[in-house]
């Protein structure tokens, strides 16, 4: 029996029917195949059999949302567990949290910057992570962090399921917009693992911002230390601050400033002009280690007039 094989997860288990959410959002109901088959259990599911067969139909969008609301129980639990976050970071702070499915479930503005594009973006909640991406990039454009005539700077870090593939969908979103617009930017993208993530969350939210900027100021700091104990001999270095004193002294600052102040953001990789082919030399080199991966990139060169990135 021929059709193409996609996960789903059981959102009800009637009798000898289940009612099966896709990856892609579509509710279907379908004759159960195991005794065994359990709500929030993740399945097998053969599209086309079903529909042969007669034993699947699309749930309309009402039914769906009715079952979600009033009869989902784990299976509603499981879809909106978190399995990994993203962060964007440009001055705006936002942080994605997606689930099982790769879609976005949870929305974060964790500055008020964050919140005001939040606000312009409008829902981003079940949206693919390269979708939510382009969605706060145009609304950081309308809201005027980002601009036309400057070099944009923006700041990833993903974490968790599928880590690498979110932070390539995520990277394609920011170069797409670049060749859709004409805008200019350069970014950094990393990816973490999961408790890297947590333990860089708890000590962010003392400073309110992301863990994405965490990381990018641990970054620079330690480049920052090392310049000065080579500076001074490998002796112990000058003008540094505890790490503790420089975030809270650095933290408000825009990923633009953090990366022109310390010497940071002059990426591996251009893309020429609007509608050229990409010219990237920079990679990811996926590992699970705890210091990520990280790539640099400038896609489209921009100037540094200082315009954009509030």
């Amino acid at each position: 029996i021929g059709g193409d094989v996609v996960k789903g997860i059981v959102m009800e288990v009637d009798g000898k029917d289940l009612v099966v959410m896709k990856k892609n959002g579509e509710f279907i109901k379908m004759k159960k195949e195991s005794q065994s088959a359990r709500v929030g259990q993740e399945i097998s599911v053969r599209s086309e059999k079903a529909g042969r067969k007669g034993t699947a139909r699309r749930l309309t969008a009402l039914a769906a949302s009715f079952l979600l609301f009033f009869g989902a129980g784990a299976g509603g639990y499981a879809y909106y567990a978190p399995k990994g976050y993203v962060d964007v970071d440009i001055n705006p702070g936002i942080e994605l949290d997606y689930n099982m499915f790769d879609k976005v479930i949870r929305v974060t503005g964790v500055n008020g910057d964050g919140e005001d594009v939040l606000e312009t973006a409008g829902n981003l909640k079940n949206k693919g992570v390269g979708t939510a991406v382009k969605m706060i990039l145009e609304a950081a454009e309308e809201k005027e962090f980002i601009k036309d005539g400057s070099e944009n700077f923006v700041n990833l870090l993903v974490s968790g399921r599928n880590k690498s593939e979110n932070l390539e969908k995520a990277k394609n979103a920011i170069k797409n917009y670049h060749a859709e617009t004409g805008l200019q930017f350069t970014y950094t993208a990393e990816t973490g693992t999961m408790e890297k993530y947590k333990a860089f969350k708890a000590e962010a939210a003392g400073l309110e911002i992301t863990p994405g900027k965490l990381n990018l100021l641990k970054k620079v700091y330690g480049e920052n230390e090392e310049t000065e104990r080579n500076r001074n001999g490998d002796t112990e270095p000058l003008g540094i601050k505890p790490f503790a004193d420089f975030a809270k002294g650095n933290k408000d600052l825009s990923v633009k400033e953090i990366m022109q102040t310390f010497n940071r953001g002059n990426g591996n990789g251009t893309l020429k002009d609007k509608g050229n082919e990409e010219d990237e030399t920079g990679d990811v080199i996926d590992s699970n280690d705890e210091t990520g991966n990280e790539e640099s990139g400038n896609p489209g060169k921009g100037n540094s007039s200082g315009k954009g990135n509030k």
